[in-house]
């Protein structure tokens, strides 16, 4: 993706499902794009946020939320970050667990896992 925008600047440029494009360089904001370069993200931040609040919603005594990834899968660590952050703003524990060919950012509610 980056060869390609350092190759053009008026191809227009859609990436697809990438895990933090401003990370990884392809813009520099997800709000308003600029120059060729647009597309859309797997991560947003807001929807873990609720995500984690729907959870603590539906399940009484939810507090602790492990979180198993890939460590071969790119979109991994921002996923994590993101699901680490809502859980904290909400005061939930929250640990990693690595998993073989799993989700990018499996939750699973752990009160019984985490100590």
């Amino acid at each position: 993706m980056l060869e390609l925008k350092r190759a053009s600047r008026t191809v227009p440029i859609v990436f697809v499902n990438v895990g933090d494009p401003i990370e990884r360089g392809f813009v520099s904001n997800l709000a308003r794009p600029e120059g060729n370069i647009t597309g859309f993200t797997n991560i947003d931040h807001a929807a873990t946020a609720k995500l984690l609040e729907m959870l603590r919603e539906i399940t009484p005594g939810f507090s602790k939320v492990l979180v198993i990834f890939d460590p071969k899968n790119p979109t991994a660590p921002p996923r994590i970050h993101a699901i680490e952050a809502a859980a904290l703003v909400i005061n939930l524990k929250a640990a990693q667990a690595i998993g073989h060919e799993v989700p990018a950012g499996l939750v699973l509610r752990a009160d019984k896992v985490i100590e």
